[in-house]
């Protein structure tokens, strides 16, 4: 299975070659501050993509995802019905292709302002404790602490609560195959942690918000 990846576009779709593939994933970003006319952009894009298969999360600038007091199930559903052309809208949610498996979450910590929204508290919701064993793909909008995270100031920026996880189950032999992420523009690249876990941060533009020569990231799973 072919999987393209990309993240953070934030309404710089319109200018991405997308390679072709079986699966579409998109980690968050995909508009600078989620106002309805930059979604239906990108979700008429969406619905031009040639792949059987697409899968997108939030991120912190796609505010309008974000409903008050809404419950998992309320948001997978206002955000299924905002991009209509997504195969799979994942919130703390996975989904399972063709047998491969999936789990994606638009969660940060705080990160710059209260103006950007899916930030959390770990001790409160604990978002990390219900990733999945044994993943093919783990998509979330940020990356996990010292992994592709640091910034052109150079602090790493990542999550420490996700890195626990994802170390707890590299030491348990059930970690993910692949963890797809962006959010630290600068950080874009790939990291492998031993033979388990490829790390990609898939950030389509750089911290001016410039597209990058090849914005999509592509894998076989």
């Amino acid at each position: 299975m072919r999987i393209v990846a990309t993240s953070d576009t934030h309404e710089k779709h319109s200018g991405l070659t997308v390679p072709d593939g079986d699966v579409f994933i998109h980690a968050g970003d995909f508009t600078m501050i989620g106002e309805p006319d930059q979604v239906r952009s990108f979700n008429a894009w969406l619905r031009r993509l040639p792949h059987k298969y697409k899968i997108v999360i939030a991120g912190n600038h796609d505010r309008s995802f974000e409903v008050p007091d809404a419950d998992q199930a309320a948001l997978i559903a206002y955000g299924q019905m905002q991009l209509s052309n997504a195969t799979h809208y994942l919130c703390a949610s996975g989904c399972e292709i063709e047998g491969k498996t999936f789990w994606g979450s638009p969660y940060t910590p705080f990160f710059s302002s209260d103006y950007w929204k899916f930030h959390y508290d770990p001790a409160q919701i604990g978002t990390w404790d219900r990733i999945p064993e044994k993943l093919d793909v783990l998509i979330t909008h940020g990356p996990a602490r010292n992994h592709l995270d640091k910034t052109v100031e150079g602090d790493n920026a990542g999550c420490y609560d996700l890195f626990r996880r994802i170390r707890e189950m590299i030491y348990s032999d059930v970690a993910p195959r692949f963890h797809v992420f962006g959010h630290i523009h600068e950080a874009y690249g790939r990291k492998e942690i031993g033979d388990c876990t490829t790390l990609l941060n898939v950030s389509a533009v750089d911290r001016l918000y410039r597209l990058r020569e090849n914005p999509c990231v592509e894998f076989e799973i």
